[in-house]
This record gives structure tokens, sequence and C-alpha cells, in this order.
């Protein structure tokens, strides 16, 4: 088989020698393909919609079950049968691929907020491509040259799809790397305000004590003796933050597994607080990049309520199963105005908490009051494995 191209002519040569070319633009054949093809696009517009919708429901699609993503779906299937139809009008090198789409651009930021996986925009394109070609497919006989216009029907279909699809995903990618970058850039600041606050700090405090064992060595030996023990005490002090924090940076879950490395944090973050950790199912469905995220989410919920709850007691649940990580830090601390800390969340580490949940395409929820502690829930939804 031989295949060639110049100037909007496919000419296909089997060894039988039998040739079917493609219109040129000036044909009236071709005008008389792309009206029907226009006529029956805005007759079917409609089906067509409704059809896509009521697949992707079927199939358990998210595009199809959320009335703001439902939306989104309508519009976007209209601009890519509108599309199609331009392109059959001005042929296959018709510049809408070099028109802006700002909508696309949205929809792919607004996907990867609400955790959305682009799998799902697959599904979705796969969907009204099938339907769109069952929908026209029978009006296209009435053709001309029913099989060429079917052709250049279904190649600009595909133009029109994968430009959208390109458009999405990319600003869904940029979105998640941006997020991701702020996220480690909340994760850098908490990292130097503790070395700040209490590295920095106790071991200024030891220095001064040693300046005062200095001042007083000689003339009250007492007080030498107490200010040289306070400075061992803060030096002391600062050496376990530094090992605390070491630790935060080394341990992942994809090095000891999700258990020991939640149980060697609090012994080292809370060792005066009743702890447990319990994680059931089966912990090697989690990819590494899924359990060393939800690792990081779940070491921050447990910092924010060591550090601000003051709680008696800690307890992190973690469950594998259905395709999903459900996991809960709860502490029965003092608690807080959970709606004040979403809409104002600087200072929890609550930013890095919900970026990172959303980048592994989860949810996270908070429920919190004043004296009845704090519940952290993270869920992430985990990749299908290959059949």
């Amino acid at each position: 088989m031989r295949v060639s191209c110049a100037s909007w002519r496919l000419t296909i040569a089997t060894e039988r020698r039998t040739v079917i070319k493609m219109p040129t633009a000036r044909s009236p054949d071709r005008r008389e393909a792309h009206d029907l093809v226009t006529a029956s696009v805005n007759r079917h517009r409609a089906e067509i919609v409704g059809r896509v919708l009521r697949s992707l429901r079927r199939a358990g699609s998210r595009l199809a079950r959320d009335p703001a993503t439902k939306d989104q779906l309508r519009a976007q299937v209209t601009r890519v049968l509108d599309d199609t139809v331009a392109m059959l009008r001005s042929g296959p090198h018709a510049d809408t691929a070099q028109r802006p789409d700002p909508a696309s651009i949205e929809i792919g930021r607004q996907r990867a907020r609400h955790g959305i996986h682009p799998t799902e925009a697959v599904q979705a394109e796969t969907a009204l491509f099938e339907t769109a070609l069952t929908a026209i497919a029978p009006d296209l006989r009435q053709a001309p040259e029913p099989v060429d216009s079917l052709a250049r029907f279904c190649l600009a279909l595909q133009r029109s799809l994968a430009r959208r699809a390109d458009l999405v995903s990319r600003s869904y990618f940029t979105h998640l790397l941006d997020q991701i970058y702020h996220s480690h850039a909340q994760h850098r600041l908490r990292l130097s305000r503790e070395l700040h606050d209490r590295v920095a700090h106790t071991a200024a405090v030891a220095l001064r004590d040693l300046e005062l064992y200095e001042a007083y060595r000689v003339a009250d030996h007492e007080r030498a003796q107490a200010r040289l023990s306070a400075a061992k005490a803060h030096l002391q002090e600062t050496i376990d933050t530094i090992r605390t924090l070491s630790s935060q940076l080394r341990s992942t879950a994809t090095s000891e597994g999700l258990q020991p490395a939640l149980v060697r944090y609090l012994s080292t973050a809370a060792p005066t607080v009743a702890t447990s950790v319990t994680v059931t199912g089966i912990e090697s469905d989690l990819p590494l990049t899924v359990g060393d995220e939800l690792f990081l989410v779940l070491r921050e919920a447990l910092s924010n309520a060591l550090r601000h709850a003051d709680p008696g007691t800690v307890a992190v649940a973690v469950r594998v199963r259905n395709g999903k990580v459900d996991a809960t830090v709860t502490d029965d601390g003092r608690g807080f105005d959970a709606d004040a800390a979403l809409a104002a969340p600087s200072g929890t580490g609550l930013p890095s908490m919900v970026e990172r949940t959303y980048a592994a395409g989860g949810s996270l929820q908070l429920r919190s009051g004043a004296g009845r502690g704090t519940t952290v829930t993270v869920t992430i939804p985990l990749p299908r494995r290959p059949e």
C-alpha cells in the first residue's frame, strides 16, 4: 500500500490500482459534503451531547456526576463539533490549532484542583468520538464520495479532540507542578522556622548561659554551676531537636513502610503522648509515590496536632481497600474553628496537606471544634492494576 498527501489530496493505491481521491478545496463535491456534515452535526448535536453524558455516567465518570463538570463537558463537546465543521470547511491545515482556547486551559486547572485524573478526559474523548461517528456516519451515505467524506470527518474530529486534549493536559500538569512546587516551598519554610524558632533560639540561650558561667565562675561558684547545667540542658535540647528534624527528613513510606515510618516519627516527636498507628489492607497496593505523599500529609497532620492541640492521645488509622486508601488522624486536643482554618490556613501546614492530597488525585476533610479534638480524613483513589 502506498499513501501520499499533497494539497489536501490523498491517493491510496492498492495492488489492484484502485484509487480513491479526496476532492480539492474548490471541488463542488467537497462543498456538498461539507454542507451535509454541517447539517448532520447541527441535527444530531443535542443527541451527541446527551449520549456522551449517559455513556460516561454509566462508566462512573466524575465528569458526568458533578453539575459544574457536566456543564463544562457539554460546552466542550459543542466546541469540538464546531471545530470539526470548521476544519472540514477550510481543510486540515486550517489554523484552528493556533487559536487561543482559554476554556480548555481553565478546564485543565479545575480538574487538577478537584483531583480529576486525565484518564477521565481520555474516557470522555473516546465516548465523544464513538458517539459522533455513530450519529453522523449514516447521513454521509448521501455524500458524493461517502467513504472520503467519512474519512475527512474522522480526521477532523480526531484533530479537534487531540488539540483540546493537549491543552487540557498541559494546563492540568502545569497546575500540579505549581502545587508541588508550592508544597515544597511550604515545607522548606516550615523547616526554616523550626531551625530558627527552636534550634537557633535554644542554641542562643545555651550560649548566654555559658557567658554567664564565665561571669560567675570566680565570684559565685554556685551560680556559675547553675548556668553551666542550664547550658548543658539547652544544648541537649538543641541536639534532640536536630535529631527530630533529621528523622523527619529521612523518613519516607517507601524506605520502611507506612506503619513503621509513622511509628518512628511519633516516637521521636511525641514521646510523652499516647499514640496508636494501624494500617489494614494490602499496603503493597499503594504505589510508591502515593505512599510517600500520604506519609507526608499524615506527618504534617500529626505535627499540627502535637504543636497546637496539646493532645493526650493521637491515633492514626490507614485502610487500603476497594481501589482507594482512606486515612484518618484523630486527636483529643483543644480543637479549633475548622472553617476559619480552611479559609486562612497559613501557619498550620494545611496548604501543603491539601495540595499534596489533591496532587495525588484525592480529597481531604477537616473536622474540629473548640474542646472537641480534631479529625483529618484523607482519601486517595489508587490507579488500576494492569490486567
